[in-house]
């Protein structure tokens, strides 16, 4: 068996991911049945089919007679060229992309590029921030210049910072102006508010066609498959925003019956403009440098000309100088708990803060690296593979959680399982460090000599992620979500805990858990279609001489996982999440982003009841409040409660295009009607109606905590079944605003896949089986330097894998499109073993 390379050792957390793939899936489609779930009655209404993969258990590899017949002959029934053949259509791929890319419009992400097209008068500058930009009140700095740029929507402040970056990158100084209005000024600008800029139609069909038969002819590829695919991207595209939208409105309905009248304001629209008018008279504006005095540049309202103002200025200041309590941050703190002496102890091990103005574009990924590993596990195909993996796992006894931020990575305190924390990761009882670890604190040496500490009576229990989000002016909003839990939330609300007898099921439950990665993002505005295509078609671009070596060039699994240490990773899943909330918003510009959002994409590994591994991946949208527009003339409350359904919708129909079904409270809701489970509302914490959930009791007290908090929630009288299984979860509703978010049964809002075979994990192990057979074949022939096999089957899989890509590129105007190329491709990227979480190699294993 072919050793796997440093990087098993360096980057656990990442390859981990494709080793369980690899042990969990079957090597060929012979290995798997498809069967049809009957459908609900409500899906069936729809008109919508439900349907499931039923798995068998993971098979071996096949034979390497038989794996090296049906790499030569079949890539997933597509002939494979050979190996020059592969090798030409992927430097034509990357010509295409590279010309498409090149020709995405900067406006909407480019302040430099917009700058050069205006031109270099102040008064034209202005004129384009007054025309192509609105007006929406929020306190504070949210978008920042590029967030209003790509949005085409800012506060006063934001709107500011834009027209100052734009005047300062055409050559002018300037500074920013601030005054307080008085609040009949602020009124009036509000009654005086534009509606939203038109942006650029999506291109029409003719138009689609042309471009395509263009990239054919000049690259020359295959005009046919191109058009297939953006047919089948567009195709796609319709019918998840269709299924959407429908599903939305008949969940809406429902829950709009089960909750029945709420006790809110008699006017909250009024309120809402009240508390829109106050946020107005914070005012900001921009002030160029002339020959002998400042002008003043303020595009409030569109009669605004330059040296008109709306009041005189209280005081000015450089743009960088904003006070940092202007700013909304989020705040991320990782918590850790143990059972010591019967009492429970919460620590702090990690926070940052954050501001979204300023991440946007950037990769935040939390994961934790596991301090001492084996240095070098092979032979995870054979039959011992999963418990040599399972035996990993249960071995780790210290883990160093990491925050990384773009290229930045955050770390401070490992912990271990006893709940000690070690403020010094890599001294003593540090144990063996590597990938991020490594390169964190690789030069304070490995685990040092010496008689081992003596153990405490402790126990580590549980470890959250929680959010604090600070908005200007309003009070934070603390948000937390449970990376594992021990002891759930019932048992803690019953007081003293009893020592935890920790099970092996246990302590494997707590280890897969402190394996899963969150990509996390910050939602500070709408993206555009364009920056999220130049995004990924940049990130393929960059990546491209890397995954060409690993396509053609890979002759063994050591070289497969050396070369994949240098990809970086793409936006993941969770843009595209952000993406469809818009796309197939039923109350499309009546709401806008006035608080930064939290958007979480998780994948990981459970033990399954018979001692398996299943992986999951599961959205989490932990804070998704949105502003109503004051141009909107509909119930604030409403309005709030449509666009929380239709999030809860959108989070199964995007998480489905990483897996054939996908599961939430959305289905729970659906499946429940034709089971005739009734839906019922609780509003506090004392109402009778509580007493009549038969649900489990980590459920309810997670619902007992929503109710305290102010929530209504709407629950099931029972558990519903869902695949076989009982599921739960419940509808959260605030009565004062009317945002609604749909959590699940371990409080997470989200829906979730679990499975043992993945469409993009499929490819990882069917290449690494390739590679493998291809390699044993080679030696036996007389030790080939080169086999074109495996090279082939490679690069088959990426041109595939790109041509939805490439279509995108041609239709960038429509952000639906590129939810499927979000989704598609990085589904590709973790068949690869490249997880969007901690993907930079450790800097001494460089």
């Amino acid at each position: 068996m072919v050793k796997i390379h440093r990087l098993l050792r360096t980057q656990r957390t990442i390859v981990l991911f494709t080793i369980l793939a690899f042990l969990s899936m079957s090597c060929f489609d012979g290995c798997v049945k498809r069967e049809e779930e009957p459908r609900t009655a409500s899906a069936a209404a729809a008109g919508s089919a439900a349907m499931a993969k039923t798995e068998t258990e993971p098979c071996d590899c096949p034979p390497k007679e038989t794996a090296e017949a049906a790499l030569v002959a079949t890539g997933g029934g597509v002939v494979v060229p050979d190996a020059d053949t592969a090798a030409d259509r992927l430097d034509r791929y990357r010509q295409a992309i590279t010309r498409s890319e090149a020709g995405i419009p900067r406006d909407t992400f480019d302040v430099r590029a917009v700058a050069e097209d205006i031109g270099p008068g102040p008064a034209a500058h202005f004129e384009w921030i007054r025309d192509n930009t609105a007006l929406v009140p929020y306190r504070g700095a949210l978008r920042g210049a590029r967030g209003v740029l790509m949005d085409r929507l800012g506060n006063s402040l934001d709107r500011a910072l834009l027209l100052a970056e734009l005047l300062k990158a055409a050559g002018h100084e300037t500074r920013l102006a601030r005054a307080r209005l008085s609040r009949e000024e602020a009124e009036r600008v509000l009654e005086n508010l534009r509606s939203r800029p038109v942006g650029p139609s999506p291109a029409d069909q003719a138009s689609l066609d042309e471009t395509i038969a263009e990239h054919a002819r000049t690259f020359g590829l295959d005009r046919t498959e191109l058009q297939e695919a953006g047919v089948r991207v567009s195709q796609k595209a319709e019918r998840d925003a269709r299924e959407a939208r429908e599903a939305a409105s008949r969940q809406y309905d429902r829950l709009n019956a089960a909750l029945g009248p709420v006790k809110s304001d008699e006017d909250l629209l009024a309120k809402e403009r009240a508390i829109q008018a106050e946020a107005l008279r914070d005012h900001w504006w921009v002030q160029v440098a002339g020959e002998s005095s400042w002008l003043d540049l303020d595009p409030t309202l569109t009669v605004m000309a330059p040296g008109k103002i709306l009041a005189e200025a209280d005081t000015s200041l450089e743009a960088d100088e904003v006070p940092e309590d202007l700013f909304h941050t989020v705040e991320i703190r990782l918590v850790t708990e143990r059972w010591e002496a019967g009492r429970l102890v919460k620590t702090d091990v990690l926070e940052q803060i954050l501001r979204p103005c300023e991440t946007l574009g950037e990769t935040i990924a939390i994961g934790h690296s596991p301090m001492s590993w084996p240095d070098d596990m092979t032979g995870f195909a054979g039959e011992n593979g999963r418990e040599e993996l399972k035996r990993a796992v249960l071995n780790a006894k210290e883990w160093l959680p990491v925050l990384r931020v773009g290229s930045q990575q955050v770390a401070a305190s490992s912990f271990k399982d006893t709940g000690e924390i070690n403020e010094r990761p890599g001294r003593a009882g540090g144990g063996g460090i590597g990938g991020i670890a490594g390169g964190l604190f690789g030069a304070l040496g490995g685990k040092e000599e010496g008689e081992a500490p003596e153990k405490k009576d402790s126990i580590l229990t549980a470890e959250w992620i929680v959010y604090t989000v600070r908005v200007p002016g309003q009070p934070a909003r603390v948000f937390e979500r449970e990376v594992f839990d021990l002891i759930g939330p019932a048992a803690r609300q019953g007081g003293k805990v009893a020592r935890l007898e920790l099970t092996e099921a246990r302590r494997l439950e707590r280890g897969l858990a402190l394996l899963s990665e969150f990509d996390i993002f910050l939602q500070n505005g709408y993206l555009s279609a364009p920056y999220v295509a130049h995004l990924i078609a940049s990130g393929v671009l960059s990546n491209w001489d890397t995954f060409a070596r690993i396509f053609l060039e890979t002759r063994s699994l050591d070289q497969f996982f050396k070369t994949a240490e240098e990809l970086t990773p793409l936006p993941g899943p969770a843009w595209g999440l952000a993406s469809a909330r818009r796309e197939w918003s039923p109350v499309g510009g009546g709401m806008y982003v006035g608080s930064p959002n939290i958007l979480a994409f998780v994948s990981g590994a459970q033990a399954d009841a018979r001692g398996g591994l299943r992986f999951f991946r599961a959205f989490d949208v932990v804070e998704n409040s949105l502003a109503v527009s004051p141009l909107a003339s509909k119930d604030p409350f409403q309005t709030r409660l449509r666009q929380g359904v239709l999030d809860t919708n959108a989070e199964r129909i995007v998480l489905s295009g990483l897996s054939n079904s996908a599961e939430g409270l959305a289905r729970i809701f659906d499946e429940s009607e034709a089971q005739d489970i009734s839906w019922l509302a609780v509003r506090t914490a004392r109402d009778p109606v509580l007493k009549r959930l038969d649900l489990p009791g980590d459920i309810l007290a997670r619902i007992s905590s929503d109710l305290e908090r102010g929530y209504i929630v709407v629950a099931p009288q029972k558990e519903v079944l869902v695949a076989g299984r009982p599921s739960s979860g419940w509808w959260r509703v605030d009565p004062g605003t009317g945002q609604t978010l749909g959590l699940s049964a371990n409080g997470w809002g989200q829906a979730m896949t679990e499975h043992k075979l993945l469409w993009g994990f499929k490819i990882a192990g069917w290449t690494m089986c390739g590679i493998e057979t291809v390699m044993t074949v080679a030696h036996d022939a007389g030790g080939h330097e080169t086999h074109p096999v495996a090279a082939v089957f490679l690069g088959s899989c990426w041109a595939l894998g790109l041509t939805s890509a490439v279509m995108a590129l041609t239709a960038y105007h429509g952000l639906a499109a590129w939810i499927i190329v979000i989704v598609e491709v990085q589904s590709f990227f973790l068949g690869m073993g490249v997880h969007l979480g901690m993907s930079q190699p450790s800097s001494s294993e460089r």
